[in-house]
């Protein structure tokens, strides 16, 4: 015979619990494109086609980066760099040739009530600092900078065309 206690119990709602999940991720995906508009002005967007197929957009869209960004209570910084990695995957592209051809992915983790940390892989990050022309180069049309200096997300730059 159940106690009290197990009779007093109610079942878990798992609707709720998954909808108050995409709540928390839609919020700190809002978060994320209001810091990354100051870097990149006001084209920055929640990537919106991500519910109906993942590989189309980043979380985040309007920035040189393939933004994946995570909110959980102990995010996996590794699975989101992949899962970022994936999406931006070019068939037929080697290795070597992959910088050229995608967008770099970064991983935008956060854990509850912890800081917000970027992530990147190496080879993006030692290509960022040590490249000479993919080091920010401020755009005489729209005052921003973006990267790779050939990859205009302003649709007004001219910067390396």
């Amino acid at each position: 015979m159940p106690t009290k206690q197990q009779q007093a119990r109610k079942p878990i709602d798992h609707s709720r619990i998954g909808r108050n999940s995409r709540r928390k991720g839609r919020a700190f995906e809002q978060q994320l494109v209001h810091a990354l508009r100051e870097i990149y002005g006001a084209q920055v967007k929640r990537g919106l086609g991500q519910a109906r197929s993942a590989g189309e957009v980043a979380d985040v869209e309007g920035t040189p980066w393939w933004v994946e960004a995570k909110h959980h209570a102990r995010p996996n910084i590794c699975a989101a760099l992949a899962q970022a990695r994936a999406a931006t995957a070019v068939q037929g592209v080697t290795e070597r040739d992959r910088g050229r051809t995608e967008r770099p992915p970064l991983a935008v983790t956060k854990a509850n009530g912890g800081p917000i940390v970027v992530s990147m892989y190496l080879e993006d990050f030692r290509r960022l600092v040590l490249t000479p022309d993919l080091k920010p180069t401020w755009c005489d049309d729209c005052g921003l900078a973006p990267y790779p200096p050939s990859y205009c997300v302003h649709g007004v730059c001219k910067v390396g065309r």
